[in-house]
């Protein structure tokens, strides 16, 4: 994945400098340190190390919202396995919405005791593999169904996802499955930011964007979604 035998001979010591200049300055370079650390200590040690950086504009810009569209793309391979991706836009990283979204992730098709997986994959055995996902960067993001299955059945299938996309608009959840849902998120996230390196990795990465938020506070979150905020913001994708 990092190229052919050649195109990684042909890299040159300039060529990384060069890199290295043009993208690692102050305004987008961010340290994420996990450990019993003190920053009176730590911070001299990495301004040593790193050296002055010089001070630009960040060059990433955020992306503006996606306007929506219908589209219908179809590729046609000699293989019995097909796969369908249904999406839409949704919102980005810094939109309040976006802890309900994960919710309604969870119960619709995030993991394996979701509306779609238990109808599609246990019950009716149509699909092999089948999911929701709510991705998200800053300003925009995309929430999608995604399922891998024998291409004979994706109409079925297909129609399937839309009937419980439309249940999931005009019904609200029912408590019950919106508190298994929010704790199944909430035992997922504890253990996503167990290990060290999984929260420092976590941790950066929010910082990077600007919305460094306490763990403890995503999960409090979680548990303030209510079967209104569900319904709601099903109907808003």
């Amino acid at each position: 994945i990092l190229g052919y035998r050649d195109s990684v001979k042909a890299i040159h010591r300039e060529d990384v400098l060069g890199f290295y200049e043009q993208w690692y300055y102050d305004s987008s370079l961010t340290v994420s340190i996990t450990g019993r650390v003190e920053p009176e200590k730590i911070l001299p040690v990495l301004e040593n190390s790193l050296g002055v950086r010089r001070v630009e504009k960040n060059q990433y810009a955020k992306v503006e919202h996606v306007i929506p569209r219908k589209r219908w793309n179809k590729y046609q391979r000699e293989v019995d396995q097909g796969q369908i991706i249904l999406g839409v836009p949704a919102p980005g990283l810094e939109d309040p919405d976006c802890t309900a979204i994960q919710v309604l992730n969870a119960i619709l098709g995030g993991n394996e005791i979701s509306r779609l997986y238990q109808s599609i994959r246990e019950e009716k055995g149509l699909a092999y593999a089948i999911d929701t996902s709510h991705d998200a960067w800053l300003g925009a993001g995309c929430f999608y169904v995604s399922a891998g299955l024998d291409h004979r059945k994706l109409d079925q299938v297909e129609k399937i996802i839309l009937e419980e996309w439309e249940r999931i608009k005009k019904n609200p959840v029912s408590e019950e499955e919106l508190l298994i849902a929010k704790n199944s998120l909430e035992g997922t996230r504890i253990m996503e930011l167990e290990g060290a390196g999984a929260f420092n990795s976590h941790m950066g990465s929010m910082a990077v964007r600007g919305l460094l938020e306490d763990p403890e506070e995503e999960l409090k979150q979680i548990q303030r979604i209510t079967t209104e905020d569900v319904q709601r913001v099903a109907n808003r994708l």
